[in-house]
């Protein structure tokens, strides 16, 4: 079962010494099993699983130490910001589609986050599709592409950019089917619309936080949670080619939906990813890769110079003439822009409006509400 509303316990106690794990709840050391699954990963750190034994049965964390000091220490704490932001958009019930943190009063260079034994990243659930056409295989489609862009949609209304969305930084993790709900509310805040998944038998995950950039919120009635810019230095000190400053859902929504498209074989995914115009075909690609450079145009997808691995930039908010543009708040000599064929791109908020219309035809079961837009931002009262 996928648990989107039972908070993480807060009373357990992490000890890291001599390379080895303790989680003690009260007095008792409940880490039953710990595996080092990555050394020297791309921030340079180890991580470990470990399995647990509490109170409330068996549950699955991973840890993340990070040796070195410096940019890598400043990286990893940075980071732990980001996952603790994500982890109030799961508990306020705004957004369940990302992994949370534990706090255990762990040291400063360790991350503990949760996971789950039924789970595999979004590479394998593709083969997965292509391996299981059911009946079932045009609404396990429909409802991937809802979960990724609504969350990719929350990440915009709070002024987060992932940066670093592919097919391995996508978990899915499998619950048994049945239909779920998200409530969304437009970015105008005006019309509130209920995005049914019809027999869903999963739920979407994002993680890996290390690249995140955060800027204030564009609309002053998001809560306070969520409102405040993060310092980028401690990303740029490790992945000096990212833009910080740009305000928009684009360079995700495209990155993770032309991945995705890629390596799909289901013709019914490719007609939806067609129709909502958030990729390219491998005919339209390859014309638009021919503008950037190859190489780089697969590897980092927008970049204004083939020769640096720079992403573009929009135009100054104080230049924007419509609210919800990308734009850049940053003080730039030039006036740089898009590269004008992102234009051709639909936004995160289109595309789920297109989905809500499209809904495969299904039997309706006993439905939940999984996650809650409008919850984003303050109620003021009128006088």
């Amino acid at each position: 079962m996928c648990s989107t509303l039972k908070k993480l316990p807060n009373n357990l106690k992490f000890k890291y010494e001599n390379s080895k794990i303790s989680i003690y709840e009260g007095n008792k050391n409940i880490a039953r099993n710990t595996d080092l699954i990555s050394k020297g990963t791309g921030s340079k750190s180890f991580v470990y699983k470990v399995v647990c034994n509490g109170s409330n049965g068996i549950f699955h964390v991973v840890a993340k130490v990070q040796k070195d000091k410096g940019n890598r220490l400043a990286g990893l704490q940075y980071e732990k910001m980001i996952y603790s932001l994500m982890t109030k958009l799961v508990d306020s019930n705004v957004c369940p589609f990302r992994l949370r943190s534990y706090n255990m009063s762990e040291p400063s260079n360790i991350l503990i986050t949760e996971t789950f034994s039924n789970m595999i990243d979004l590479g394998e659930y593709l083969d997965h599709l292509k391996q299981k056409v059911d009946s079932f295989h045009n609404l396990d489609c429909h409802n991937l592409l809802i979960q990724i862009l609504y969350a990719i949609e929350v990440n915009y209304r709070i002024g987060v950019r992932h940066n670093d969305l592919h097919l391995h930084n996508v978990m899915i993790q499998f619950c048994s089917r049945k239909t779920k709900n998200l409530i969304y509310l437009n970015r105008k805040k005006n019309t509130q619309t209920t995005l049914t998944m019809n027999n869903c038998s999963f739920m979407v995950k994002l993680f890996d936080n290390d690249r995140v950039t955060k800027l204030k919120s564009k609309n002053e009635n998001v809560n306070n949670l969520y409102q405040s810019s993060y310092n980028p230095r401690a990303v740029l000190k490790l992945f000096p080619w990212h833009e910080p400053a740009v305000y928009t859902e684009k360079l995700d929504m495209f990155k993770i939906m032309q991945h995705i498209r890629d390596d799909s074989v289901s013709p019914y995914m490719t007609k939806l990813l067609t129709n909502l115009k958030v990729s390219f075909s491998k005919k339209m690609k390859k014309k638009k890769s021919m503008l950037h450079g190859e190489s780089n145009f697969m590897k980092y997808h927008l970049v204004t110079d083939p020769m640096v691995r720079k992403e573009p930039l929009a135009v100054r908010c104080s230049n924007s003439t419509e609210p919800n543009d990308a734009c850049t708040m940053g003080n730039l000599m030039a006036s740089p822009t898009f590269p004008k064929w992102l234009d051709e791109l639909n936004s995160t908020e289109q595309a789920l409006n297109i989905l809500a219309n499209s809904q495969p035809k299904s039997k309706i079961s006993r439905s939940s509400i999984m996650g809650d837009m409008s919850k984003l931002y303050v109620k003021r009262k009128l006088f």
